[in-house]
């Protein structure tokens, strides 16, 4: 409250004095008709009427300045966002797993049940796109596990003394390192699991780069009792897919 005053005090002082100038027209309005002593202070003010009303008009405009001026600076203040999300712009690099695979092209929305869950548990990602290089992988791969390396690039603009904090969000099948541009962050992992990055100190201006390194474990690893339905399926593809999907939230003053 205290620097409230300092920073707007002339404003105030501004308005206190328009209040006085509208206060004693009242009060000489008002003693004029109670008390001839006042007839002189009637007259003078009625005398200048024209030029207190040209110095209220001034004052007047003067405050509406000020006010859109402080209006524009609190608009200011508001932080903006920028947000991408993961969908068919993520190029898939190659795998370094499946080297048939072609590379550097655009990812592939794909779904399995196995992921519902985690999209009803996290709505931050919901306009996100689960994706991976095809809809389904081969069964061998869905034996054998995999590798798989996908890029997305995005422009920032602004200065990065305007930026108050980017992050990312992650759900991801099975597993997947992180990296932007030359700041690599732990491996994480789980299909229903959300992860978030701070990636505020790796962000720069201009194109940044985010590389997603995705590893899907072995479907023979699983026990064969256990799991006896994925050994017994013609189709073990369906039963272990991989795929993720992402939310980059940058907070920035405009």
């Amino acid at each position: 409250m205290k620097r409230f005053f300092k920073d707007y005090k002339f404003i105030i002082t501004i308005i206190l004095g328009v209040l006085g100038i509208l206060g004693l027209n009242a009060m000489v309005g008002f003693g004029s008709k109670s008390a001839q002593i006042l007839q002189w202070t009637n007259a003078l003010l009625n005398k200048y009427s024209g030029l207190l009303l040209l110095s209220q008009i001034g004052l007047t405009l003067y405050l509406v300045h000020k006010l859109l001026v402080i209006t524009k600076q609190l608009s200011l203040l508001t932080p903006k966002t920028l947000t991408i999300v993961s969908d068919e712009e993520t190029l898939f690099v190659g795998s370094s797993t499946n080297k048939a695979l072609p590379t550097y092209v655009n990812a592939v929305p794909t779904q399995t049940g196995w992921w519902k869950e985690s999209d009803r548990k996290y709505p931050q990602l919901r306009k996100a796109t689960w994706i991976a290089d095809r809809p389904t992988i081969t069964n061998e791969e869905a034996l054998l596990g995999g590798q798989y390396t996908f890029v997305r690039e995005f422009e920032v603009p602004f200065r990065l003394n305007k930026m108050r904090s980017a992050k990312i969000f992650l759900v991801v099948d099975d597993s997947c390192e992180l990296a932007v541009n030359a700041t690599r962050f732990p491996k994480v992992s789980g299909y229903i699991e959300l992860h978030k990055f701070d990636i505020t100190k790796a962000v720069k201006q201009g194109t940044n780069r985010v590389q997603f390194l995705i590893e899907n474990v072995p479907g023979e690893q699983w026990d064969t009792k256990t799991n006896k339905e994925f050994w017994e399926s013609k189709d073990k593809f369906l039963w272990n897919p991989y795929g993720f999907k992402y939310q980059i939230k940058i907070e920035y003053l405009p």
